[in-house]
């Protein structure tokens, strides 16, 4: 475990990194693109996921409309990353060679969902429900539950889009 701001890690170790759905929760997502970049041998690759349509947070929105239709609605930490051609701009300012976006789709069921929908009704959530009364706070896994039942009647399941970004640093 350490900083993604300053990987302990000699300069052209790795041929392949997976950031995985990560970016937007860093302090200073250039710093950590560049640390990346720098211990990418060259013509190494990064793969960089984040989401384009999170609908993880349009289900907490409507649940928590259902419980209190006045509440400041819960809110995605650099939701600026949702937009297109973001993610792939960063990697080319960290100084990668060639980035490439592609959009991928998911329809997430069955276990995983299951999962989600225990992260939902989690922490990550807690300032979703921030100020509200323990009778309030109590609906929350009902609100979830009916947010997702809407959901996937109209998709078969949560449907998801991600952002991939293929970048190269350039070299051999």
């Amino acid at each position: 475990v350490m900083d993604s701001h300053e990987l302990a890690l000699p300069d052209d170790t790795f041929t392949l990194t997976i950031c995985n759905v990560s970016t937007s929760t860093f302090k200073d997502p250039l710093k950590c693109m560049q640390e990346i970049l720098r211990t990418l041998q060259p013509g190494g690759v990064c793969i960089n996921s984040q989401w384009k349509k999170f609908t993880v947070k349009d289900i907490i929105h409507k649940a928590q409309t259902s419980i209190r239709p006045d509440c400041k609605l819960f809110n995605m930490p650099k939701a600026e990353f949702l937009n297109d051609g973001v993610l792939r701009d960063l990697m080319l300012d960290a100084g990668f060679a060639e980035a490439a976006q592609y959009v991928e789709t998911t329809i997430i069921t069955d276990e995983a969902m299951e999962g989600l929908r225990e992260f939902m009704c989690g922490n990550f959530t807690a300032s979703a429900r921030s100020g509200w009364t323990e009778e309030e706070a109590a609906r929350w896994p009902a609100a979830i539950d009916a947010a997702i039942e809407e959901e996937t009647a109209d998709n078969g399941g949560i449907k998801m889009e991600a952002w991939m970004v293929v970048a190269r640093k350039a070299g051999s």
